[in-house]
């Protein structure tokens, strides 16, 4: 255990980056952590953004009932913090299915997905209510188009770009909220290895090996910069301002 990386003296050529606490090389757990760090955060945040779009699409189409039941739910989920919708999703979901193979980075996903999903809800409802009287809307219903295909061809590729740009901000929140969840003693289990899971590992050696700590904490960074920087570069491309494609104005 704790073998020292190749950059300090008596390190093992065998290991590059040294050992864990638990003798494991720390290398491959950094290569297989990244792997389930991103599972969960895209996961979580593609779930969250496919809820969160039908909810806003029925919410905004129907209005009446259904606006002011989604919206309500949105509200509730948005007044209660983070975590405690994270303990009391994983508690109700691993109460409910504990005989069931829905455990460990499927059953993290989805408890990730129950907090993000009202933001794009409140989105694509504003765009549906602003999209669905527009002219072609009308048009489409005037010769009887089901509602289905309106929805999914001429409202929802309205709300494609912002979606996108929130989902791409939303992945570094939650790759930091699995790593909360896992401290809470609610993450993935030791089969499955994630950059969080290593890191309250060896939190206990912070002090004396910080190098163990600071690895796993530099790949996390590195990967919320990634995602930050892409979801910048959405905003930049999808917005007329900043790519010209706004009219110029005739003289």
């Amino acid at each position: 255990a704790h073998a020292p990386p190749f950059w300090q003296p008596n390190s093992q050529p065998d290991f590059l980056l040294g050992t864990d606490s638990l003798g494991r090389d720390v290398l491959s757990v950094l290569v297989y952590g990244t792997r389930t760090t991103l599972v969960t955060g895209l996961g979580s945040v593609v779930l969250a953004c496919a809820i969160g779009s039908l909810a806003g699409l029925l919410a905004g189409w129907h209005e009446g009932r259904w606006d002011e039941l989604i919206m309500r739910c949105a509200d509730l989920v948005q007044s209660v913090p983070s975590l405690l919708v994270y303990a009391l999703a994983m508690l109700a979901l691993h109460n409910t299915f504990l005989d069931a193979p829905l455990d460990g980075v499927p059953l993290v996903t989805v408890v990730l997905s129950t907090a993000a999903w009202a933001n794009v809800a409140r989105v694509v409802r504003a765009q549906a209510l602003a999209v669905k009287r527009r002219e072609f809307v009308l048009a489409a219903r005037s010769v009887g188009l089901p509602t289905s295909r309106i929805l999914l061809r001429h409202v929802l590729p309205n709300s494609v770009g912002m979606v996108a740009v929130m989902a791409s901000f939303q992945v570094p929140v939650a790759i930091v909220a699995e790593g909360f969840v896992y401290a809470m003693g609610l993450g993935v289990g030791q089969d499955s290895t994630s950059l969080s899971g290593e890191m309250f590992l060896e939190f206990p050696t912070m002090v004396t090996l910080p190098t163990f700590v600071l690895m796993p904490a530099a790949l996390v960074v590195l990967l919320c910069l990634a995602f930050t920087a892409i979801g910048d570069g959405l905003q930049r491309a999808l917005d007329p301002r900043e790519s010209g494609k706004l009219p110029t104005p005739m003289r």
